[in-house]
């Protein structure tokens, strides 16, 4: 009986990881979502996904870069250069750049789950909108929105 146990629990471990392994595949093939009609990709209804676009719902919302608080001294797209540079040192790959966009993509330690974190230059409201989110599943358990406020963090210390 414990045998049987033991091989069961020892299948399911093994069949979970398996799973793991088949969805962080699917995100890695996945691609980079970019613009759509000038903005970020909306986040979806599951909670893997961070925001700062206007419309954005509340459980999925959060702060925009404020170029006149953050810069003062640097042009708009000065800021959303330093933006990307302290993304790549955050780890982040360098996919897709536009004069006013950034796309980045971020592997997990485990198992190579990518997220995407992207970039929007709104130089009339002197704002840099960001979106963090994950390719394939259903929660991140609050990485993206860790990534987006360690990227906050890191502007605020000295280069």
């Amino acid at each position: 009986m414990v045998n049987t146990i033991l091989i069961l629990a020892l299948l399911l471990l093994v069949l979970q990881n398996l799973s793991f392994f088949y969805k962080a595949r699917q995100s890695q093939q996945a691609k980079l979502p970019g613009l759509v009609e000038g903005r970020l990709a909306p986040c979806g209804s599951r909670p893997n996904c961070v925001s700062s676009e206007p419309g954005t719902d509340p459980q999925h919302l959060i702060e925009a870069f404020d170029i006149a608080k953050l810069f003062p001294a640097l042009t708009a797209e000065q800021a959303l250069a330093k933006l990307a540079q302290q993304l790549e040192r955050l780890g982040g790959k360098a996919l897709k750049q536009q004069p006013d966009y950034r796309g980045f993509e971020f592997h997990s330690r485990w198992y190579g789950f990518v997220d995407d974190v992207e970039l929007r230059l709104d130089p009339d409201r002197r704002l840099i909108h960001i979106r963090s989110a994950s390719r394939v599943g259903y929660s991140d358990l609050g990485a993206n929105r860790r990534r987006v406020e360690a990227l906050r963090a890191g502007l605020s210390r000295p280069d």
